[in-house]
């Protein structure tokens, strides 16, 4: 019996399947610290600015043809989608906030990634509220569309504050990728700890820290790494089946506090596919984004499949568990009974689709979770 997963951000402020795409953040995540005061990480600097690689596995290749940026799920607009190319102002998102490094087909005739770089500051130096906000590209192909959404995490700064982000390795070639099908295939995954906004070159020795592996089978959803106990974590391409999700959890001065990285194998010959729906029959695609008030009665519902890359045959899904966390990784669907008073299928037990409230995500206090399918076949 073999095992794949995959994951989609469900966020309470288009479509149809959506496998095959990921980001890969040069930073390891997208955040910015703020007080009344201060920025941290400072995007007007050069080397403070992360860049977002559109990473895409289908039959088509793996660089679409063009694409689509949505902040917020508003339609971020460029002068032209070329390198070099600042973006107009729209809602919420200041004009030349975000710049196309390269991307797309190019004159002769090869193709380039697309590359997103932010070269301005999101946050806003106030006293104001610490809203999140969503980032998604949609890859259009010939034939169809992949899309990948990822949270941009907004939280406060204090000059003691600790944090950790899972960044890759400075010699890592192909960060947060491995290949099945070529030898030696690996990526270095880095817990780069922050103190008070900026990046500590050498955490002393009184940091600790613990590896976990994302594993639907765990009662917390995450399979302790036996001896992953260092400040990386080397990922080799046996150790990832279609998408893996890893997590550190980092221990100072009896403070805990962690993040988690996913690692796409882009040889895989299969993907799980996650279908976002508004109705339980899912029958009318959606957007993984809920805008209604707290009293709303919008509701997502995922349905999850096997899908080929090459277009060949795959085989019958025998179990699939659904896993909900937080930002910091913790899993949230853990009640003792198979479903809660919400309808919410625990973690451990196999249904072929999830539906999510958006009052389950009003009542537990949760502007943003991620969902994960882990199916056996």
């Amino acid at each position: 019996m073999s095992q794949a997963s995959s994951s989609v951000t469900l966020t309470r402020i288009k479509n149809g399947m959506s496998y095959g795409a990921m980001f890969v953040i040069s930073k390891g995540d997208l955040w910015q610290d703020y007080n009344a005061q201060k920025i941290a990480p400072d995007f007007t600097v050069a080397a403070n600015q992360p860049e977002v690689k559109f990473v895409c596995t289908t039959s088509e290749g793996s660089v679409p043809d063009t694409i689509e940026i949505y902040w917020d799920d508003v339609r971020v607009t460029f002068a032209s989608l070329t390198a070099g190319s600042l973006n107009t102002a729209s809602a919420g998102l200041a004009a030349g906030t975000i710049k196309i490094v390269q991307g797309g087909p190019q004159s002769n005739n090869t193709r380039l990634p697309w590359i997103l770089r932010f070269v301005k500051n999101i946050a806003v130096p106030t006293a104001g509220t610490l809203a999140s906000h969503v980032l998604k590209i949609v890859g259009v192909f010939a034939s169809g569309k992949a899309e990948h959404a990822r949270s941009f995490e907004m939280r406060p700064l204090t000059d003691s504050g600790e944090s950790v982000h899972i960044q890759p390795s400075q010699s890592d070639p192909s960060p947060f990728v491995v290949d099945q099908n070529k030898a030696n295939s690996s990526t270095t995954l880095v817990a780069q700890i922050y103190q008070g906004g900026k990046p500590l070159s050498t955490p002393g020795s009184d940091f600790t820290y613990q590896w976990y592996k994302q594993d639907s089978s765990q009662s917390s959803g995450w399979q302790t790494l036996a001896g992953k106990t260092s400040s990386s974590l080397t990922v080799t391409k046996d150790d990832v089946d279609t998408y893996a999700q890893y997590r550190v959890v980092v221990s100072h001065n009896g403070n805990t506090f962690s993040d988690t990285q996913s690692v796409m194998d882009i040889g895989d010959p299969y993907e799980v596919g996650i279908g976002v729906y508004s109705d339980s029959g899912c029958t009318s695609s959606a957007s993984p984004n809920m805008n209604g008030d707290v009293s709303s009665t919008e509701k997502r519902v995922f349905k999850a499949s096997l899908v080929s890359r090459n277009g060949g045959a795959v085989p019958t899904i025998l179990n699939c568990c659904w896993m909900i966390t937080g930002v910091d990784g913790v899993l949230l669907n853990t009640w003792s009974s198979n479903t809660n008073s919400h309808g919410i299928a625990k973690s451990t037990y196999s249904t072929l689709t999830l539906s999510v409230p958006a009052a389950w995500l009003d009542e537990i206090g949760a502007q943003s979770v991620d969902i994960t399918a882990q199916v056996s076949f």
